[in-house]
């Protein structure tokens, strides 16, 4: 009940849809991507700016092949604001079709660890998460990520006391609910 109250709520971002979309032969599904992450130890806050959203359409069923892109966020996400709850990260309407993947593009990000805010660096900004889906015309599809803070963050020491934070995205797939209309 909750996703699809926000499912009601995120139609109106669909005005904001794909900047860069695929035309082919069928028409046109909802896409709504939410994010949910884990608690991360010791650090308070994990930031990230994700700069694009990529959805990945295959010629499988017969459509034209080719990039889809999702408006991206605005402003930085808190992923450990995002434990035990779901945020939509972003949504539109995309050519119906089969697609394969997510590609996501962090360009930077901050961490919060004894109360000193430290720059997080992101040595591969591209993330790709494997997402079979099928869009339906007039359909909707949720699809729901969870970005782990910890798995994703490292911290090592740099000599003395100094950290460094790394963050090597490991995001994966929770959940998919289509909703064919």
């Amino acid at each position: 009940m909750k996703r699809f109250l926000l499912i009601i709520l995120a139609m109106g971002l669909i005005l904001f849809a794909c900047e860069g979309s695929v035309t082919g032969p069928m028409g046109e599904g909802s896409v709504f991507l939410f994010l949910t992450d884990s608690p991360l130890n010791g650090v308070t806050s994990v930031k990230v700016n994700i700069s694009t959203i990529e959805l990945h359409r295959s010629a499988k069923t017969g459509a034209e092949a080719g990039t889809v892109i999702l408006p991206p966020p605005e402003g930085p996400i808190d992923l450990l604001s995002l434990s035990g709850r779901e945020v939509l990260l972003s949504s539109g309407e995309v050519p119906a079709g089969h697609y394969t993947h997510i590609k996501l593009e962090i360009s930077s990000g901050t961490v919060v660890d004894g109360g000193e805010s430290y720059p997080l660096e992101v040595p591969s900004d591209k993330v790709m998460i494997p997402t079979p889906f099928e869009v339906k015309e007039g359909g909707t599809i949720s699809i729901l990520l969870d970005f782990d803070a910890e798995k994703s963050v490292k911290i090592t020491k740099t000599g003395g006391d100094n950290l460094r934070y790394l963050l090597r995205p490991v995001i994966k797939l929770v959940s998919i609910e289509n909703n064919p209309q």
